[in-house]
């Protein structure tokens, strides 16, 4: 062993694993299909709708495009997120520890087997109140059924209107930090109709667009 040298980073294949969540299922973008490696170590792999960023993850001294479902790799270009993201003026933030990262995830993850026993066709929507007390709310509606429920935070900054998700993109979103072992994670908001981002401020990054609801 003492002869090997690993040019990739020990999380490198549990990000590979992750990212097969948010590539495209379809080919009507291929390249969408790929995951993008950044000479800079960085990798981005996205579907459009939510986006994951993991940074100081690979050795490649030039850009790739790696298929994580074939292992295909490719060159091309990739587009660019982060002009769809916007800017970083967050107006409202959620911080959640490492046992209410497991917390929130287990909770998505319920709420997912629950959807499909409500046999939603569309997105599984969940919407999200930050109230002028801190807390934050959650709900649910599926025909006449309603649920209301909290989950735990370690900080709260700013009140917030109500913004929506799909559930599953949530859940991705908290799966990664949970695998990939983040101390914290910081959800971060600049309004009800931009993507936010759940974030270890370290090298993780996920985002995810919300949903419009009429």
């Amino acid at each position: 062993m003492s002869d090997i040298n690993f040019i990739h980073s020990d999380k490198y294949s549990k990000a590979i694993e992750l990212s097969k969540k948010f590539v495209a299922k379809v080919t009507t973008r291929p390249i969408l299909l790929f995951v993008e490696h950044r000479k800079d170590g960085s990798i981005i792999a996205t579907d459009s709708s939510k986006a994951l960023i993991v940074e100081n993850l690979h050795g490649f001294d030039q850009d790739y495009l790696i298929n994580p479902n074939t292992l295909e790799f490719a060159t091309g270009k990739f587009p660019d997120i982060f002009r769809s993201i916007g800017g970083e003026n967050y107006k409202h933030v959620i911080t959640l520890d490492r046992e209410q990262i497991k917390v929130w995830l287990q909770m998505h993850r319920s709420m997912n087997q629950m959807f499909k026993m409500l046999k939603s066709k569309r997105h599984k929507i969940v919407n999200v109140t930050i109230d002028e007390k801190k807390r934050i709310n959650f709900n649910i509606r599926h025909h006449e059924n309603e649920l209301d429920y909290r989950l735990p935070t370690t900080e709260i900054s700013g009140s917030m209107e109500t913004i929506s998700y799909d559930n599953e993109r949530m859940r991705d979103a908290l799966e990664v930090h949970e695998k990939l072992e983040s101390e914290k994670v910081f959800i971060k908001f600049t309004g009800i109709l931009s993507p936010f981002v759940l974030t270890n401020d370290e090298d993780v990054s996920v985002y995810v667009s919300p949903i419009r609801t009429y």
